[in-house]
């Protein structure tokens, strides 16, 4: 009995010391457990640290490639041609500058040696081509500055050549340049402006190909270093060093009609082309009155009828019931307010009616007047559509690159920028302009030789009533060659100074 007792004593006593055991055995596999959970948490830790990092530097590496190729295939020549750039100066001293060539071949711009020594650029045809090829020696503007990095460029296939030029020091000569300009219409273009303040624009209207670009008043080239503080601190407001074909903003007036139109046939397709509208020569809106040019009276009017005689009560008429927001879309379908696809110097056609404009603002706009603005290139672009068959053509001054053997190392090829009508509405279009010419206000463009597809504008631009004189077309109407724009500062009747002026380009170039 006292030996039984004993033994369950021993026993009791042994358990709170196998329970502890126990107890601690199992701690020590729960410690271990952590110490595991722990190190497969810094594991873990570092992994998504590893990760994280891993993110950071191919963001950093495919961000690096991005902005090389960037650079490579948008800045590269923003950079170099930057007057900025102090390798620039270097290059001019150690190549001489290659030359510019019209598109037959014709000297344009070239770098001669003085008696003294000294590298003189040589424009042959002094103020001529004054704003499109630009100069190079203040600065740089026109075809020098797009086409620099070729110019400076020493590009010789004969290695020989190469090689005695390096040992002797003899400096490279530059690649050539071959523009697209047409020489003679050049000269036709700057002859028939005159005196006259202005620009003339020539496109081809299947390639975008920039036949001639004249901007009035001019200066010339080869004087720029001696004239240049004229230029530049001249108050008389000429605005000489300004290229109006590309930097010039005007009220387009009545030639925007063609965009009117277009809208009005968008948001009305089935419009029969019947009368809709009776003029009286002038219409009142709320005691403002809009006159129909020269006091004009016009009577019934259908849209072909209107843009033949270019009726501003009509146009002022229509273009108050059309969508605004499809009106604006319409225009910057042809580019209004968006950036032009073109390397050189230019200023944004503005469009800006919307919702929140009034009732008289959008009969203004209608007709080319009010806030619009636009550019001679911008019109010529608008023409230049209807003439391809709805197609905008990517506007382009640079055909080709020479090395120092003559061998084309270099050719830019046309492209279309936008579509901003189809080839049905174009071929409206093209029907109302050649109406334009032949039955309308055109009809100084009218040639027994071909038929022209024109639209005339006079612009109001002051409160007075003074008016720029607009014309913007193509020819043949058939078979589109060449579309034009032309602007008079001040001129008056599109149709009686504009239209002889497009009329005496599409001679030039048709008739050869």
């Amino acid at each position: 009995m006292k030996e039984t007792e004993g033994k369950n004593r021993k026993r009791t006593a042994q358990q709170p010391e196998n329970a502890a055991r126990q107890l601690s055995e199992t701690e020590k596999k729960w410690r271990a457990r952590s110490r595991e959970l722990k190190k497969d948490n810094r594991i873990l830790t570092k992994s998504k640290q590893m990760t994280f990092v891993t993110w950071v530097f191919g963001i950093l590496f495919f961000g690096m490639i991005g902005y090389m190729s960037y650079y490579l295939l948008v800045d590269a020549n923003k950079v170099s041609n930057n007057t900025y750039n102090v390798r620039l100066q270097d290059q001019e001293n150690s190549v001489y500058r290659g030359k510019i060539l019209a598109s037959d071949g014709e000297v344009l711009a070239q770098t001669i040696l003085t008696d003294s020594g000294e590298k003189v650029r040589q424009y042959t045809h002094g103020p001529v081509f004054a704003h499109v090829i630009g100069y190079s020696t203040v600065g740089m503007t026109g075809v020098e500055k797009l086409a620099n990095q070729y110019l400076l460029k020493a590009d010789n296939s004969n290695i020989l050549q190469d090689l005695y030029q390096e040992v002797t020091g003899e400096q490279y000569v530059g690649c050539t340049v071959v523009t697209t300009l047409d020489t003679s219409l050049q000269e036709t273009a700057y002859s028939m402006l005159g005196d006259n303040q202005g620009a003339v624009v020539a496109l081809d209207p299947s390639t975008g190909k920039i036949l001639a670009m004249v901007s009035k008043p001019d200066y010339d080239p080869n004087t720029i270093r001696d004239i240049w503080e004229e230029l530049i601190n001249s108050d008389n407001g000429d605005s000489r060093l300004v290229n109006r074909a590309t930097q010039g903003l005007y009220p387009p007036g009545s030639t925007f009609k063609l965009l009117t139109a277009l809208e009005y046939l968008r948001e009305n397709p089935d419009y029969d082309g019947g009368v809709l509208f009776n003029c009286t020569g002038e219409l009142d809106y709320n005691g403002q009155v809009i006159h129909c040019s020269e006091g004009a009276v016009h009577g019934p009017m259908s849209v072909r009828t209107a843009l033949e005689q270019s009726c501003n009560g009509f146009f002022a008429t229509i273009g108050a019931t059309l969508s605004p927001t499809g009106f604006r879309n319409t225009c910057e379908d042809f580019l209004f307010n968006e950036k032009l696809p073109v390397d050189f110097e230019y200023k944004k056609s503005s469009f800006s009616l919307d919702s929140d404009s009034s009732e008289w603002d959008q009969m203004q706009v209608s007709f080319g007047q009010g806030t619009t603005l636009a550019t001679p290139l911008q019109m010529a672009l608008v023409a230049s559509s209807v003439a391809n068959g709805g197609t905008m053509m990517t506007p382009y001054v640079l055909d080709s690159v020479l090395d120092g053997e003559g061998n084309e190392i270099k050719k830019f090829l046309p492209k279309s920028c936008a579509n901003p009508m189809t080839a049905e509405e174009a071929e409206q279009l093209k029907s109302y302009m050649t109406s334009v010419v032949s039955d309308g206000t055109g009809y100084m463009a009218q040639s027994d030789s071909y038929q022209a597809a024109g639209k005339t504008g006079s612009a109001e631009y002051d409160s007075t009533g003074n008016t720029h004189a607009w014309f913007i077309g193509f020819a043949p109407a058939e078979n589109p060659q060449i579309a034009v724009a032309v602007i008079v500062e001040g001129g008056g009747s599109g149709g009686h100074v504009a239209a002889p002026i497009a009329k005496a380009l599409f001679d030039n170039y048709l008739l050869r």
